[in-house]
């Protein structure tokens, strides 16, 4: 049986000399949605990758199930739990491994993500060299929530998104980053969300009936923004080494309350 390889994106192929470059660099949301390029091939890719069968390793739901639930082996590799970690899955939280495990997780993501991309770039009938340039360039995009704590509508609260499609056109799909509809819901899922068909962002209730609160949600973010703006900076200021920059178990006096995992478990909490 074949493996998938880890290889992440490959280099950018307009640069002067591909193969001893690094691939295009990421953006932040804001400006990869303003890039009309960009997001319309990184909505299709998503929507594929949410289109791909739960079963196969390459699927969305596989490849976030590395992270957690459904706490199954992916690719039949190694243990379903890390050593110390207070979490299922494989994912080191608590841990000086908690951001570079992080790497080749989002490698691997940005990977499929990306052929995907190529993939739809290479059916556009109008200036296909272009689209298939641009996504050639697609990568992940990045959150910078120390300048913004709120995500952009078309992350959070819009039902349909405006692209680019295929034939050249601009129309409006349905928004792969609203959430993802469970097909089926896994066995392993457990309460509340097994009352959930997707994903939602700061339910309002437990029960069957659940919603996406994202106006309460933006309320809270919008009032830890200084302080999340303050504690980044703090980090990457004051900060003096890894155990306690990495995570936020380490005892390294008072920095691990600031570490990189706590300024992230706050935004998950919000």
């Amino acid at each position: 049986m074949s493996r998938i390889i880890i290889t992440g994106v490959p280099p950018d192929p307009s640069a002067p000399n591909p193969s001893q470059t690094a691939p295009s660099p990421r953006l932040e949301i804001n400006t990869l949605i303003a890039d009309e390029k960009q997001f319309s091939l990184y909505i299709q890719g998503l929507q594929r990758m949410y289109d791909t069968p739960q079963t196969q390793s390459a699927s969305h739901f596989q490849l976030g199930g590395i992270h957690g639930v459904p706490f199954e082996p992916w690719e039949g590799v190694g243990t379903m739990q890390a050593p110390s970690s207070r979490f299922g899955g494989y994912c080191t939280h608590g841990t000086v491994l908690f951001p570079t495990w992080h790497r080749p997780y989002l490698a691997i993501y940005e990977q499929i993500l990306h052929q995907h991309a190529v993939d739809v770039a290479k059916t556009y009938t109008v200036d296909t060299v272009a689209w298939v340039l641009a996504a050639e360039q697609l990568r992940l995009p990045y959150w910078d929530w120390a300048s913004n704590a709120v995500p952009p509508a078309q992350v959070i609260s819009m039902d349909q998104v405006t692209i680019i499609a295929p034939n050249g056109q601009r129309t409006s799909v349905p928004n792969p980053l609203l959430g993802y509809r469970f097909n089926p819901l896994h066995q392993a899922i457990r309460a509340p969300y097994a009352r959930w068909p997707t994903t939602l962002r700061h339910p309002d209730v437990d029960s069957h009936n659940a919603q996406s609160n994202v106006d309460e949600m933006t309320a809270w973010l919008r009032s830890d923004q200084q302080d999340i703006r303050d504690s980044t900076y703090n980090l990457l200021t004051r900060v003096k080494t890894w155990p306690a920059f990495s995570n936020n178990t380490t005892g390294d006096g008072e920095s691990n309350a600031n570490s990189i995992e706590a300024i992230h478990d706050g935004i998950h909490v919000d």
